[in-house]
């Protein structure tokens, strides 16, 4: 008699492991299910959600890592920084120009070298005098006029007679009378249209970014200032080539 109740115990646990056997495989196959890319929305909207949080956290990390590089060579990290802004710049300046061409990797290289030796150094040691000639002061709106009022009248005509006499010499190998006349005949042109941007960076600079990320924030400006600025001048062009009036690249830059 204990027999035959054994066999049926041993066969509830034999049919009670497959049950639990075949549960799970029907869990595993369901959570295959919504890592194909086919299944319904929630798989979609979870795969958005890990990909916005590994940016994120990406983010993190890039911006830790560069704020301690800037602890440790705040020089060296702003020019790296701002040669790999000036690569960006340079690149997209060619592409939105004319985008069937190929990359002019040379006049790329000069530009990265001219954010490696001028614009992120040269940013640096500007804002530490700023700093230091108005050491102590309380901010205040005052300040931040005071400080932007500096940068645009000092600074900024310095800025753009570097980089006109850069691009002149360097990159479009021409002599120093060409550059003569060109901070002649178009300098005053390029600093008011540089005012028509610039003051606004530079009170927005001072009065919220921190100190150490100052020289960055310009450098991210500038690339989407010059990125405007093509822009505008191939609307222009297309437009007057639309119109039947065709001019020149450097008529178009002449108008914006």
């Amino acid at each position: 008699a204990s027999w035959p109740r054994r066999a049926s115990r041993r066969e509830a646990r034999t049919e009670s492991g497959e049950r639990r056997r075949s549960d799970g495989r029907q869990g595993s196959h369901h959570c295959l299910r919504l890592l194909q890319p086919g299944f319904p929305p929630f798989q979609k909207d979870s795969r958005r959600a890990l990909s916005l949080s590994a940016i994120i956290i990406s983010s993190i990390i890039m911006y830790s890592w560069y704020l301690k590089k800037i602890g440790e060579k705040p020089v060296q990290t702003k020019a790296v920084t701002a040669a790999c802004i000036q690569t960006c710049s340079d690149v997209v300046a060619q592409k939105m120009s004319a985008p069937s061409s190929r990359l002019n990797l040379r006049r790329t290289g000069l530009m990265a070298l001219f954010g490696l030796a001028w614009a992120g150094p040269g940013l640096h040691y500007w804002q530490q005098t700023l700093e230091r000639a108005f050491k102590g002061k309380q901010q205040s709106l005052g300040l931040v006029l005071k400080k932007s009022l500096l940068d645009q009248s000092c600074y900024g005509p310095i800025a753009n007679l570097a980089m006109m006499a850069f691009i002149t010499l360097m990159i479009e190998g021409k002599s120093v009378g060409v550059l003569r006349e060109k901070v002649r005949t178009q300098f005053v042109r390029v600093q008011l249209n540089a005012w028509k941007l610039w003051p606004l960076a530079s009170v927005v600079n001072y009065a919220f970014v921190p100190a150490q990320l100052r020289v960055l924030f310009m450098n991210c400006v500038g690339f989407a200032w010059s990125t405007f600025l093509i822009h505008s001048i191939k609307n222009k062009k297309s437009k007057k080539e639309k119109s039947g009036d065709g001019g020149s690249q450097e008529e178009s830059q002449k108008d914006a």
